[in-house]
């Protein structure tokens, strides 16, 4: 800021002294006032000049402004007729010779046109008979004949206006003719129409009159033409090959500036001359005066603007100007162009804002004002503002801004004083470091919240740095972490004894800890906040560090309770309250010994509620409780005090009953009898809240008479009878077969086998390539068995796998094995692209934790997640359908792929297909045998292929064995395909090899 006030005392003495030669002041003024009358006459004369000068300027603007609204109005007239031109051409357009037709249509294009906002809303449609009319119809008869084109709209002149007519296309025929029909015009008046495209145009202020050419304009003679006669200024212009003339008249006079009026106002200033000049005198001594200190001020304020030019010019400091009007820079200092990667150039065309990142520009309009004593000047800042990189990147800066802001407010336009300093802080690397560290605690404590346990890190002053979720639900506390441990320790643990004891056995063991290796030996206890709050058993646990402490903390309530629980419920069944499996077999042995003393029969009854698995699946578990709950109930009331109704397993119940007759024939009529009442008595319904449950039975049955037989070999029996009754579909108590027991021993040794074969990695995969055309894009997963010399069928162990449920380890091992070869080839470009398919059965699928298993799968491998495809079959998927769409949702989220086997062989309907997150459908191979002779089979592919494209799905053919079904399948537009003819089953190293060849 340049100061213009400085004391006398501190100028020098011959500027504040006396001037030499003052003392002819006479002289001095006779000079002036000489040279004051010379300008003052010559300002008169200019004067006197400029006012002839503005008078003939005023003159000439309202000319021209006249000629611009008679322009205007012009082409507003030009575009008015060519409006309603528009509108005769569409309407003759659209007559066809059909009256009704016509009429609609005329109808129609009139109502369009009253719509347009072009249209002066006076004007008449009419039809002219051309041999009729006396007026016009020569003029069109002539137009007609001289007519050779397609529609055309011409102007003809009449006393009040014009015409214009709609000419139809010209027709050989009807020129040879002599008579002429009917055309369509609209008739335009003068009066009225001019006035309304005035009033359209919003021409104001001026008269309209319009005269009719005698001859029609050239076609080339478009543009209007101006011409100025007296007052009044004539327009010559054409409309539709029609010549008019406009007269535009002003409604006053042009307005001349009167010189006596002008003479008060000029003898004013002339008398205000002659103050100023004698101001002037008075002033000019001071004058006289104040020159040396202005040229000493000019001397500072030019050092002043150097050293600060010197500052913004800094090459290490990043400053530059902002003009305050306009936001561009100016004066930039090399180290502010080099952070923005821009020239020096090219920050002189930019604004502060244009560089702003847009989330941040809402900070440029709210800087944070900061305090000074400075009263002339503003200091704001912009803290963490992003600045666009000319390469694209965000530069984090603090923005200093220092705006010169004077007591009243004024700030003189393009001087220096209107431009802002701005000085830049590059943040970027702090910024850098503040996000890198922020991201890497965000995914650590990211990671803690993950944690299957409670964890909590504490400083050395026991001040807690992080709690996670965990820690805090296992301690019942709600809200922010507590700061201290022993804020903790108040809440976990309210009694202050048991506190107090707790806390001194936990410091003896934090000192043990610091003078051995660090670990926390596990403290076992029970954390309860207050009487509204379970008590929760919990192990503490920790290590402690250089400066931290970290706590683990455990939930062992479930595992306490479990252990509880498996004390009480050992012999007995939790849902029912009957005995189970265990005391069952020790009351057989018990039975099977007495029987033998006493010589008589006994018999073990074995049922099984058939549709209880539907039944939980579909009502929920709580219903399927009470439907075992109701069975016991009413077993407990057919069978006597003495006799064991147990509870063996999910839908199975075995009766004992002992002591039932002394001969075989009573033993098994008493059984008959008693099987039958548990029959009729399960078969009764179930009724809950209204409905109606049955839940089906099967009962097998065994006698005993002696030990010959163990318990496991009683009960071992009667599950064989159960099964045969579920085999047969009896509806009545099935006693044991022997014949049966060799088929079930079988199976039995067969699921030894398995289980073995698993044990001891028997089991291999197979690919069976799958092809695009020509191009291999993956394989499905067969499993196979390598046992002993050979291999085992499929369709012999995967039935007993699904049945003893070791279709689960299996399943789970080829979705594993998959997921490690998927990640092997992605790490190779050639094999990146393969996808390999993955049957999953129906065990396997409704398990609780599949999609689990599926995830772990991909996770532990690797692999990647849109290179899997998972196989159903409609019945698994139809079976429980919510539940079913739930899974394939969670794994689709993941880029899981699922493919519906089998398609086309089930009972699906469309609105189930296309609620399930499919991406492929596998045609059924039985669809495909014999296709060129089977008519029905060849139209369901068809069928199948049409409907899978029309829902978005790959659609794949498996069981090719013909070049004859690949040619058909070409036909249906179906180039996926899978099958012996174009890939057998292969190991892995095969299957790569084939991937080179084809490619």
């Amino acid at each position: 800021m340049i100061h213009t006030h400085t004391s006398d005392a501190r100028l020098p003495q011959t500027v504040i002294g006396q001037p030499e030669g003052f003392a002819s002041p006479l002289k001095k003024q006779v000079g002036f006032w000489l040279f004051a009358a010379i300008v003052l006459a010559c300002l008169g004369t200019g004067l006197l000049m400029l006012n002839q000068g503005n008078n003939a300027r005023e003159q000439l603007l309202q000319q021209a402004q006249q000629e611009m609204k008679a322009m205007q109005f012009a082409y507003a007239l030009q575009s008015s007729a060519q409006a309603y031109g528009r509108f005769l051409f569409n309407v003759q357009n659209s007559l066809t010779g059909d009256p009704e037709h016509d009429g609609r249509s005329l109808v129609d294009q009139w109502n369009t046109a009253i719509a347009n906002p072009e249209f002066a809303s006076t004007h008449i449609l009419r039809m002219i008979a051309v041999e009729q009319d006396a007026g016009l119809g020569g003029k069109i008869k002539k137009a007609l004949l001289n007519h050779h084109g397609g529609i055309e709209v011409r102007a003809f002149t009449q006393s009040q206006g014009i015409t214009l007519v709609a000419l139809p296309a010209a027709d050989i025929e009807s020129r040879n003719d002599s008579t002429f029909g009917l055309v369509i015009a609209v008739d335009l008046r003068f009066s009225d129409w001019l006035r309304e495209v005035q009033r359209l145009a919003e021409t104001k202020g001026v008269e309209v009159h319009a005269f009719v050419g005698d001859t029609a304009s050239p076609s080339s003679d478009m543009q209007p033409s101006l011409r100025w006669n007296n007052d009044q200024l004539h327009i010559a212009m054409q409309i539709l090959g029609q010549r008019i003339e406009l007269i535009f008249s002003p409604t006053g006079p042009i307005v001349a500036v009167n010189p006596i009026s002008q003479a008060l106002p000029w003898g004013l200033i002339v008398t205000g001359l002659v103050v100023l000049l004698a101001w002037i005198f008075l002033q000019r001594l001071r004058e006289n005066e104040l020159v040396f200190q202005g040229l000493r001020y000019r001397d500072y304020a030019y050092k002043g603007w150097m050293r600060y030019f010197a500052f913004v010019k800094h090459p290490l400091v990043p400053t530059a100007e902002i003009d305050r009007n306009d936001g561009y820079f100016h004066s930039l200092s090399p180290r502010f162009s080099q952070l923005l990667g821009y020239s020096q150039e090219a920050m002189q065309r930019l604004t502060i804002a244009s560089i702003t990142h847009p989330d941040d520009l809402e900070k440029l309009s709210q800087p944070e004002i900061l305090r000074s004593q400075d009263q002339d000047y503003s200091y704001e800042r912009i803290s963490d503002l992003r600045l666009q990189h000319s390469l694209g990147h965000p530069v984090w800066v603090d923005l200093l801004i220092m705006r010169y802001k004077p007591a009243n407010g004024k700030v003189a336009q393009h001087s220096l004083t209107a431009r802002d300093l701005v000085i830049l802080l590059d943040q970027s690397q702090p910024k850098t470091l503040q996000n890198q560290l922020h991201r890497r605690i965000q995914k650590n404590e990211q990671i803690f919240e993950q944690l299957p346990v409670g964890l909590c890190i504490t400083d050395a002053q026991m001040q807690i740095v992080f709690m996670n979720a965990r820690f805090k639900e296992y301690s019942n506390w709600y809200g922010p972490s507590p700061e201290t441990l022993d804020q903790w320790w108040a809440h976990s643990l309210p009694d202050a004894e048991q506190r107090a004891s707790v806390q001194d056995n936990w410091g003896q063991q934090v000192s043990a800890a610091i003078a051995r290796n660090g670990m926390l030996e596990a403290l076992e206890l029970n954390l309860e906040s207050d009487q509204s709050m379970p008590c929760r058993i919990v192990e503490l646990s920790g290590i402690i560090l250089d400066d931290q402490m970290v706590l683990t903390l455990v939930d062992l309530t479930a595992h306490k309770k479990a252990e509880e629980d498996i004390r009480q419920l050992a012999f007995y069944d939790i849902t029912t309250g009957l005995p189970n499996r265990r005391l069952l077999l020790d009351r057989l042995e018990q039975a099977t010994i007495t029987s033998s003393h006493h010589e008589w029969y006994g018999a073990l009854l074995l049922l099984n509620l058939d549709h209880l698995r539907t039944i939980r699946d579909d009502k929920g578990p709580i219903l399927a409780d009470a439907v075992l709950k109701e069975t016991a109930l009413r077993l407990r009331k057919i069978t006597s005090e003495d006799q064991t109704v147990a509870r063996t397993d999910t839908g199975e119940f075995a009766i004992l009953l002992s002591a039932l007759a002394y001969t075989e024939d009573d033993a098994i009529r008493r059984c008959e009898e008693i099987g039958h009442k548990i029959i009729q008595a399960i078969e009764t319904p179930f009724i809950f809240d209204g409905r109606s449950i049955y839940p089906g039975i099967y009962l097998g049955t065994t006698l005993f008479n002696g030990v010959e037989l163990s318990a496991e070999e009683l009960l071992s029996r009667t599950n064989i009878a159960l099964y045969q009754s579920k085999q047969k579909g009896l509806d009545t108590p099935h006693f044991f077969d022997p014949q049966m027991q060799a088929s079930v021993r079988a199976r039995v040794a067969l699921e030894e086998d398995i289980r073995a074969g698993i044990t001891m990695s028997e089991f291999v995969l197979y690919f069976q390539p799958q092809f695009n055309g020509q191009q291999l894009i993956g394989a499905e997963v067969l499993l196979r068995w390598r046992h002993g010399s050979g291999f085992v069928s499929p369709d012999k162990f995967i039935t007993t796998a699904e049945q003893s449920n070791l279709i689960l380890p299996l399943g789970n091992w080829v979705l594993s094995q998959a997921c490690k070869q998927l990640a092997e080839w992605a790490k190779r470009p050639e094999t990146a692209h393969l996808t390999l398919s993955v049957n999953v059965s129906p065990k396997q699928f409704k398990h609780d934790q599949f999609v689990d298993i599926v995830l772990q799968a991909i996770t532990s491998s690797g692999a990647p997640a849109n290179r899997l495809v998972i196989e159903l079959t409609e019945g698994v998927l139809l079976e429980n359908i919510e539940n079913a769409i739930e899974r394939m949702t969670q794994l689709r989220a993941y880029g899981v792929s699922f493919s519906l086997d089998d398609f086309g062989t089930g009972y699906s309907s469309l609105s189930y297909l296309q609620r399930l997150p499919l991406t492929e459908v596998k045609i059924d191979r039985s669809f495909l045998h014999d296709i060129d002779s089977n008519a029905s089979g060849a139209s369901i592919v068809r069928t199948i292929v049409s409907l899978g494209h029309s829902m978005g799905l790959k659609v794949v053919a498996e069981g090719i064995e013909s070049q004859t079904q690949i040619d058909y399948l070409k036909t249906c537009d179906c180039f996926l395909w899978q099958g012996y003819f174009i890939g057998e089953p292969q190991p892995i190293e095969s299957l790569e090899k084939l991937l080179v060849q084809t490619n």
